[in-house]
Order: C-alpha cells, then structure tokens, then sequence
C-alpha cells in the first residue's frame, strides 16, 4: 500500500520537476522513474516501519 502511494506521488511530483528544469528527452523519462521508485520506496518503508511499531503495542 505505501509503495502505490508512495509510487503515485513520486511520478507527478517526478513529472513536474522533468517539466520546471526542462529536462530533455530520454533523460526525463529516466528522472521521473528514479523519483518514482524513490519515493516508493521511502514511504513504503515508513508506512511498514509505522505498521510494525502499530502491530507491537498489545492493549
């Protein structure tokens, strides 16, 4: 769930960047897929690192 989400905003956000420094070509393309699995990857990692702290507390 947190690599989709993570994913979902990397690619836009990846997207406006390409378009704001006016990246060319294929470089653009290579830029928006690094800040794509970046960003998944980070959060996916905060969201399952928040998931096991969550899972640990017994109440």
């Amino acid at each position: 769930m947190g690599g989709a989400v993570g994913g979902a905003v990397g690619a836009v956000y990846g997207t406006y960047e390409a378009a704001r420094y006016k990246i060319p070509g294929a470089m653009k393309i290579r830029h928006i897929g690094q800040t794509t699995l970046g960003s998944a990857a980070l959060f996916g990692l905060f969201l399952a690192a928040g998931s096991l702290i969550h899972c640990g507390k017994s109440y």
